[in-house]
């Protein structure tokens, strides 16, 4: 599974992009460089941040179910 939507599905569980950074051991500055490539790369924006952490857009929802279905689907 691509690592950019591994980080997505990380920072969105964790509304937090220094949060999800921290679990997965990458520094805030890598994951928050990586949700912007995310975001241009699909030419929406998936994350609204502010000073509490982040809140998904209706593209960023979107996305968030159907990463997690691939996620499941690769495991498996």
């Amino acid at each position: 599974m691509d690592k950019h939507l591994r980080q997505f599905i990380e920072v969105a569980t964790h509304k937090s992009v220094s949060l999800a950074a921290r679990h997965m051991g990458l520094s805030q500055p890598t994951l928050t460089h990586n949700m912007k490539k995310l975001e241009e790369s699909l030419g929406t924006t998936l994350l609204i941040r502010h000073a509490g952490g982040v809140t998904l857009t209706a593209a960023g929802e979107l996305l968030l179910t159907q990463a997690r279905v691939m996620q499941r689907i690769y495991d498996d």
